[in-house]
């Protein structure tokens, strides 16, 4: 190869290394443990009651991955069952440099799956978030227009899933259980979803 080819060759592949590399995404994968969901029951004397519960399968994460991009912040999770129906969330804590922002995927295995972002009491106006659960797979899609949260340099995202069942068999019941699991707590939840680590916008 001559000299200037080789120089051609040199200044092509630097050039490629130096692209902007917007599609590509700064992401986190997160295992959880199995079988470490916690049960949170009431009945009708309003005492409440909390333990692991082992056997829940649709509130058991497994693993979450989040991928921060300029466009679009997505969170995949993968549970040991997924589940659907209204009573069946996934709820995402995401802080920014400019503040915190909630959100719930709803109405998942339904012709109508949902995303409703939150920040502070006002319902943020984001038509593009959408969410989509694979049963096969087992995993939920959520994804959030980066532009919904502002636009951030990075993110903080705390991940949870949550599963309401009725004893009583009706909406006003007094007795009922709620499975939830956190993504970054093992066998445990809290006021809140734990965050998971910096992620900057790529």
């Amino acid at each position: 190869m001559s000299l200037r080819r080789r120089a051609s060759l040199l200044v092509f592949l630097v050039s490629a290394l130096l692209l902007p590399t917007a599609a590509r995404a700064q992401k986190v994968v997160t295992s959880d443990p199995a079988a470490d969901a916690v049960s949170i029951s009431s009945d009708a004397t309003g005492s409440d009651d909390v333990g692991l519960a082992p056997e829940e399968t649709r509130a058991d994460l497994l693993r979450t991955t989040v991928a921060h991009t300029a466009s679009r912040v997505q969170v995949v999770t993968t549970t040991r069952e997924v589940g659907r129906g209204p009573d069946y969330l996934v709820m995402l804590r995401v802080r920014t440099p400019d503040g915190t922002f909630s959100a719930a995927a709803y109405g998942l295995g339904g012709r109508g799956p949902a995303v409703r972002l939150v920040r502070g009491n006002r319902v943020v106006d984001c038509p593009r978030s959408h969410a989509s659960s694979d049963e096969s797979a087992a995993r939920v899609v959520i994804a959030i227009p980066s532009s919904c949260l502002g636009a951030p340099r990075w993110i903080r995202v705390g991940i949870g899933v949550s599963r309401y069942v009725s004893l009583d068999g009706t909406s006003n019941d007094e007795h009922w259980v709620m499975y939830v699991d956190d993504a970054h707590r093992a066998g445990d939840v809290g006021d809140d979803l734990a965050l998971g680590p910096k992620i900057r916008r790529s």
